[in-house]
């Protein structure tokens, strides 16, 4: 039996401590179309495409987020898949496009951030990992975005006493692009589709999460259900980021 563990944020004194330690919030310039089920209404999977950027004139369709009937989507799938050179199956709802975005609120530190449902790592992380071959799991390089006259930001309306940013020194951060897959037990496509129309799944809730190591591809990083914010990573990554050192991190062990 194989031994998992979540690969998460660590218990934080309270939110401001969150948000020092984790001062990028994701943002997105271009995404996939939502669409609109006549069942659920609108929807989005918040899936990333960390692909090169088409040219600027074939963009125009995808800046900002919006939502077209079901039907419009389907139809327009195998010309997006076209357009931006993926499989049709990469194609998802509200998907972003292009490198990983993050607005910077302060300055950032950390071996390992955690901006909205992302996982960023610095350099010396992702060496490590990659020096140890791990699998399952690809590198996308993050840009920040800094607008100097974004008001500050608060927390609970108590303003966050975020570090300083110097532009100068930057340290270079990474998103983890997780592609291992699993199916936890006595789930399947069968048992958690809820809507025959567009294909909606309902998730059961991620507690007491047992992998069915049979349908387990034995990656290193996996996630199950597609879901990409909740990272499952093997011992070997574990032991990895402790003989580092790495920061701002825990490996939550899974039943």
């Amino acid at each position: 039996m194989t031994n998992f563990y979540q690969l998460t944020d660590p218990e934080y004194e309270d939110d401001f401590a969150s948000e020092r330690l984790n001062p990028v919030w994701t943002e997105s310039s271009y995404e996939i179309p939502g669409f609109i089920c006549p069942n659920c209404g609108h929807m989005g999977f918040g899936h990333h495409l960390r692909i090169p950027l088409p040219a600027e004139n074939a963009l125009e369709e995808f800046k900002g987020t919006r939502h077209v009937p079901l039907d419009e989507w389907r139809q327009e799938r195998p010309r997006w898949a076209k357009l931006l050179g993926v499989a049709l199956d990469r194609v998802t709802p509200c998907a972003s496009i292009g490198p990983p975005e993050g607005l910077l609120k302060g300055m950032p530190s950390a071996d390992i951030i955690h901006p909205s449902a992302d996982i960023w790592v610095r350099t010396r992380v992702m060496d490590k990992l990659k020096g140890i071959r791990c699998t399952g799991v690809e590198f996308a390089k993050a840009q920040f975005i800094y607008r100097p006259t974004d008001p500050e930001s608060f927390c609970d309306g108590v303003h966050v006493d975020y570090d300083p940013i110097d532009l100068d020194n930057l340290p270079e951060y990474w998103e983890l692009t997780v592609t291992g897959t699993a199916s936890r037990e006595g789930q399947d496509e069968n048992t958690i589709t809820v809507c025959d129309l567009c294909g909606r799944k309902k998730f059961a809730p991620l507690k007491n999460v047992k992998i069915d190591e049979s349908r387990w591809d034995g990656s290193d990083f996996f996630n199950i259900e597609t879901r990409h914010s909740f990272v499952i990573v093997t011992k070997r990554v574990c032991n990895a980021l402790m003989e580092l050192g790495a920061s701002n991190y825990v490996c939550k062990p899974l039943p």
